[in-house]
């Protein structure tokens, strides 16, 4: 199990992010024990009370910060994680059945974002208004679960991530093309490639 909050920047936000978490880790403890729950905090969030009740809970490891996130999704049977574009990109891309507890955001639809992959059935949807042991309640039946959670897999998999690189790349390969620049510039190469 992984629980992220993805930069941790909004304090107030993350502190009921990982309150919640906090809740389930406990209901993890007691009904699952066993599993190994990663918590990453962040590279911005700086409550360490927070991270101290979080350590102390049996089978939780907390970090700040996981350079290699992609990596640490894939292995999880299961991702706890607010709703912003990076982190649902990075689940979305490890193919991972995931609980998103999305944020407010004055400029992204962090809801939308996440209901959206509910409604595939690719993901579960706890909102942060609501009653924590129906958070802790969802996990530990996904946990104890393996066929709802390669039901989740198969949702990701019937809707393929489309990371914009590629378009990117032929978008910027087009418009070189109609620029006609002249085969002398260094670089003309390695732009029509």
């Amino acid at each position: 199990l992984t629980s992220t909050v993805g930069g941790g920047g909004f304090r107030e936000q993350a502190d009921r992010f990982f309150g919640a978490v906090l809740s389930t880790a406990h209901r993890v403890a007691a009904e699952l024990p066993g599993v190994r729950h990663v918590v990453v905090l962040g590279p911005n969030y700086d409550n360490r009370a927070m991270a101290t009740a979080l350590e102390a809970v049996p089978g939780v490891q907390v970090v700040r910060c996981e350079p290699a996130m992609v990596d640490l999704l894939a292995a999880s049977d299961l991702v706890i994680a607010e709703g912003g574009y990076n982190t649902v990109t990075e689940v979305r891309l490890a193919e991972v059945p995931a609980v998103f507890v999305p944020s407010e955001r004055s400029l992204d639809d962090q809801f939308g974002r996440v209901e959206r992959l509910a409604d595939h059935g690719a993901a579960a949807v706890w909102r942060p208004d609501g009653d924590v042991d129906e958070l802790a309640g969802t996990v530990v039946g996904l946990l104890a679960h393996p066929d709802r959670r390669l039901a989740m897999t198969a949702a990701h998999r019937r809707r393929p991530v489309d990371l914009g690189n590629r378009r990117a790349a032929e978008v910027i390969a087009a418009v070189a093309r109609r620029a006609r620049f002249d085969e002398g510039v260094p670089g003309y190469d390695e732009v029509m490639r």
